[in-house]
């Protein structure tokens, strides 16, 4: 089914935040009202992610490669969740990249939105940087952040679970 069917609510608050955009707000409402909106997509996104990451573990889903240009993904990404960490008073940076890849591109953007959006929770203050870069044949997708981080104890299991 389609995601509109299984999260209706994010498709009924969308139609209201773009009503109450259209109602003559001053500019730091119209400013948040912007920030809600592009929150309220990216929770969107995330929802649709889990259920994406439930069906890849289930084995529903296969991936589907090709090749693609990795900056367009990363724009996508950057509009949809600096609000967010913005929001939350955090940078959002993102390093330019001209890697292309062969790889399934939903997957990838479902990986890399995750990362993301776990940096902007985990990360009290400061800043969350999405880079790529050439290692030999691969390219390498890298999330800093200034956050809490994960215990030296799980990052074996982290690594395990994080390789495509």
């Amino acid at each position: 089914p389609p995601r509109s069917t299984l999260f209706p609510y994010t498709t009924l608050f969308r139609s209201y935040l773009g009503a109450l955009s259209r109602a003559g707000l001053n500019d730091r409402q119209a400013h948040l009202v912007r920030h809600v909106m592009a929150s309220n997509e990216a929770a969107n996104e995330m929802l649709g992610t889990l259920l994406d990451f439930s069906k890849v573990d289930a084995g529903v889903v296969q991936p589907q490669l090709r090749t693609f240009a990795l900056q367009p993904l990363f724009h996508k990404l950057e509009r949809e969740l600096a609000p967010l960490a913005e929001s939350k008073g955090l940078v959002f940076r993102l390093r330019d990249t001209r890697l292309v890849v062969q790889a399934d591109p939903a997957l990838v953007e479902m990986i890399v939105r995750n990362l993301l959006v776990n940096a902007v929770r985990y990360t009290e203050r400061g800043a969350v940087l999405l880079g790529c870069r050439r290692r030999g044949a691969r390219a390498v997708v890298e999330v800093w952040d200034t956050g809490i981080g994960i215990p030296e104890s799980q990052h074996r299991e982290v690594d395990r679970k994080s390789v495509v």
